[in-house]
Order: C-alpha cells, then structure tokens, then sequence
C-alpha cells in the first residue's frame, strides 16, 4: 500500500487508504489506539478488512506485484463505507 502512495495512483490516497481499513480518513489527533494488524492468508483473492481492530487481511495467492496491486487498488476504490453496498 505504501509502494501505490508514493506512485501517485488516482484514487489511491492516505485518504483513501485509511477509510478502507477503519472508516476515517483521517488520522485521528492522538493516533490510534491499537496498531495495523495485517494477517497474510492462502485463501481468497480479496484483501478484506476488520475496521474494529484495523486489521487487514491480505490473499497470498497472487504471484506478481501487478496482480497484488491491482486487487489493491480494486478494493480501495471500490470501498463505499459502512451500508454503502456494491
């Protein structure tokens, strides 16, 4: 998520990043109060998020950064917060 910020992808911002994993889009003024937890899984195909405990679920069955990054971006953009639907 890092490597997408510091390319400048469209839709892709700090902004973005941080409502898909906890529903803010903004740090909040004393930080969090738990860290990022990123689980790796061998299933699925679609990094998911817990927005309660900022955990983040990531596939690891995509063999080259592009597919990753593409699922990536795919799911930040595609975020329509809490009750948003598809």
């Amino acid at each position: 998520m890092i490597a997408m910020l510091e390319e400048g992808i469209s839709g892709c911002d700090l902004s973005n990043v941080l409502l898909f994993l906890n529903e803010m889009s903004r740090i909040p003024l004393l930080g969090f109060e738990k860290s990022i937890t990123i689980l790796f899984l061998k299933y699925g195909n679609f990094p998911t998020v817990s927005t309660c405990g900022i955990e983040i679920r990531l596939p690891t069955i995509h063999d080259t950064y592009e597919k990753c990054k593409d699922v990536m971006i795919h799911a930040i953009k595609g975020n329509n917060g809490f009750g948003g639907g598809p």
